[in-house]
């Protein structure tokens, strides 16, 4: 699994559909589980409902202390790898 951001780049519900797109843009690339910080429930809700919204099963989600969550997705992410 991937770690996708961190503390610095929490997602919100105001860049939670930006952000999905922009994991997912290439729908030929292979799923795989990737982990993002949200800054609240509602963000998190925000992230995983954005198009393409996850299917049964593609995504878990685990609170944190302090209110944030991570999201654990099952989805299409573009490789960062050149070769």
């Amino acid at each position: 699994m991937t770690q996708v951001d961190t503390d610095a780049n929490v997602i919100t519900s105001e860049n939670a559909a930006a952000t999905k797109k922009s994991l997912t843009s290439n729908s030929d690339a292979p799923k795989k589980w990737t982990g993002h910080l949200t800054a609240n429930v509602g963000a998190a809700e925000d992230f995983v409902n954005a198009p393409p919204a996850q299917l049964a099963g593609e995504a878990s989600f685990s609170q944190r202390d302090n209110g944030q969550v991570w999201c654990f997705i099952f989805s299409i992410v573009e490789s960062t790898d050149p070769h």
